[in-house]
């Protein structure tokens, strides 16, 4: 019985749990609406559009050296757009420390010191010492790895949301820009 509870431990720690990943958004979708349900073809086409990528160099297609200043100086000055790059850092922040439990962690430590009048002969007694820890938590249930992930989806999420601040911040400018020159 002990030698049977020694495979499956050993077994457990070199084989650990996967940890299954979402599925495609496509395939979600299909899974949840019933089989009946049939999307119309301008709102897959409208779907398509809508997510393409925008082309760089786009502001320079107007050709317009007053609007381009005006998007320039609208990025430099804008406060949503400062505090969606402070998400960023924090958000990359996050990631590195969820990853890093992945890791072993190791600590050194140490401590110099006399204390005098310990005894009642007043003799000094002095304490030193060099500390090393390390510790390591055995994955089993994927808890350390799905935070590991989840700080990287937080991560590329903001990236994207930053992208998109950039974006519709040039967008309404360009936008007010071109309602009032008319």
């Amino acid at each position: 019985m002990l030698r049977k509870g020694a495979v499956l431990a050993l077994a457990i720690l070199l084989g650990g749990c996967a940890v299954e990943q979402p599925k495609p958004v496509e395939e979600a979708g299909r899974e949840a609406l019933p089989e009946t349900t049939r999307i119309p073809l301008d709102y897959q086409a409208a779907a398509k559009i809508a997510m393409g990528d925008v082309e760089d160099g786009w502001l320079a297609s107007f050709n317009d050296p007053k609007l381009e200043s005006l998007v320039v100086e609208a990025l430099e000055h804008n406060l949503n757009l400062r505090a969606a790059v402070a998400r960023v850092d924090t958000a990359a922040g996050y990631a590195v420390q969820a990853s890093a439990e992945l890791k072993p962690a190791i600590g050194l430590g140490g401590s110099l010191g006399a204390q005098e009048g310990f005894s009642s002969s007043d003799l000094a007694l002095s304490t030193s010492g060099l500390k090393l820890n390390a510790s390591w938590e055995l994955d089993l249930w994927g808890r350390v790895r799905a935070q590991a992930a989840a700080g990287e989806a937080a991560f590329e999420a903001a990236q994207f949301q930053l992208e998109w601040v950039y974006r519709s911040l040039a967008a309404q400018t360009a936008k007010t820009w071109f309602l009032v020159s008319e």
